[in-house]
């Protein structure tokens, strides 16, 4: 897969993690046990189904590091807005 067909898939992924499991996201932003952990796998099992293999090392970390960077928009945004 070309590294812009993986931009893309990042983008595509992260959203839908974060929009389909709201519940789970609420509790990141509140500090809770395990909540990055189920965000992070949801993250890479719907990146493998996307890309119909397994990730290498360096996919699963780009995968993370995506998730991480919008999780912490979200984070820096509710601080904003309160």
């Amino acid at each position: 897969m070309t590294s812009e067909l993986f931009l893309q898939l990042l983008d595509d992924v992260v959203f839908c993690v974060l929009s389909d499991n709201s519940e789970t996201v609420e509790e990141w932003l509140d500090n809770l046990p395990r909540s990055w952990g189920k965000l992070a796998g949801l993250a890479i099992i719907l990146s493998k189904d996307r890309i119909g293999r397994t990730l290498i090392d360096s996919e699963r970390r780009m995968v993370w590091n995506h998730l991480w960077i919008n999780l912490q928009k979200l984070k820096l945004d509710r601080k904003i807005n309160i």
